[in-house]
């Protein structure tokens, strides 16, 4: 439904370029929108960027796995468990360097841990958005 279902194959998993120019497209956006305070000007751009973030990520790991037999081989539910923990990962991991930059301060308390929550929901929800489109990954042939 997503890539190119007929022209790649017949075998639904992101072709190379696409991975890697959505990797480009969000370092620059998130570089400008740092540059210019955007993050400041649109309290809602954080959130679009866990996103699409987190639908980044499960793309990657789609691209990564989606030539493996162990992957291919695995139920939807069992592939998209794998993929949601790929993305959890990542945002954990993502929000754990926010703080290590000091980006965030979390002696606000609570309004902390829910901006933290609300980041790491919203790339999950773009990662299952990432892997409900692509259920059907079969193993290419090369």
């Amino acid at each position: 439904m997503l890539f190119f279902k007929q022209g790649f194959n017949r075998w639904k998993f992101p072709p190379t370029e696409v991975v890697f120019a959505g990797m480009v497209f969000l370092v620059a956006l998130h570089v400008i929108a740092t540059a210019f305070y955007l993050y400041w000007f649109y309290w809602w751009l954080d959130t679009v960027m866990h996103l699409l973030g987190g639908l980044w990520t499960a793309l990657f790991v789609i691209w990564l796995f989606g030539r493996c037999d162990f992957f291919t081989k695995l139920s939807f539910e069992k592939r998209f468990f794998f993929i949601l923990i790929c993305v959890f990962f990542v945002a954990v991991s993502w929000e754990v360097f926010e703080l290590i930059l000091e980006n965030v301060d979390p002696s606000m308390g609570l309004i902390y841990w829910l901006d933290t929550f609300g980041d790491v929901t919203a790339g999950l929800l773009g990662g299952s958005l990432a892997a409900v489109l692509n259920f059907d990954i079969k193993k290419p042939s090369f």
